[in-house]
């Protein structure tokens, strides 16, 4: 459980496992979000526009919400570089509750643009958003994060009641019961 395991490298662009697993989740959500515009007898295309609407929107409310709670640490120069951080994206800073709210804005966006009620819209986007955000929380893994508790007993080591962590101690997967 290495936060930074890399894929791989292109030039400045470094594919990590969670960043992997994080577009593989975003394009299965898309995928069901076009199929919930068929089950909801709405044009296929709705659900394209709609996953195009709700993606950066997610990712622009993620991003301000990190921004947002952590603007004391990220105003330091000396921590994160300084308000500059706020524009280098591939260095993180996310949260998946600034997600949730940005995907709403986005689907309000599109509903207004577009002058379709906004229910429906919110509907249709719901199981593709629970599937990102199932993926969100298991790639956490990745990252070191998503872990609880030290199992000290050593008959609690094994999977699914514990996980080995970066250090090789075992902690409780809180990512898996959640």
């Amino acid at each position: 459980m290495n936060p930074n395991i890399v894929i791989a490298t292109l030039g400045d662009f470094t594919l990590t496992a969670y960043g992997a697993m994080g577009a593989a989740f975003a394009l299965l959500s898309c995928m069901l979000v076009i199929l919930a515009s068929f089950w909801k007898k709405k044009e296929l295309d709705t659900g394209f526009s709609l996953c195009l609407a709700t993606i950066p929107a997610a990712l622009i409310g993620a991003r301000l919400m990190y921004v947002l709670t952590m603007w004391e640490t990220i105003s330091d120069p000396d921590v994160f570089g300084g308000p500059a951080f706020i524009l280098q994206l591939w260095q993180g800073g996310y949260t998946l509750y600034g997600g949730v709210l940005g995907g709403m804005a986005g689907v309000w966006l599109y509903s207004t643009f577009t002058r379709q009620p906004a229910r429906p819209l919110l509907d249709m986007v719901s199981p593709g958003a629970a599937l990102m955000l199932m993926g969100l929380r298991a790639a956490e893994y990745f990252t070191g994060q998503g872990l609880g508790d030290y199992l000290e007993e050593e008959s609690q080591h094994f999977f699914p009641l514990g996980v080995m962590n970066q250090y090789e101690s075992w902690q409780v997967p809180v990512v898996l019961y959640e």
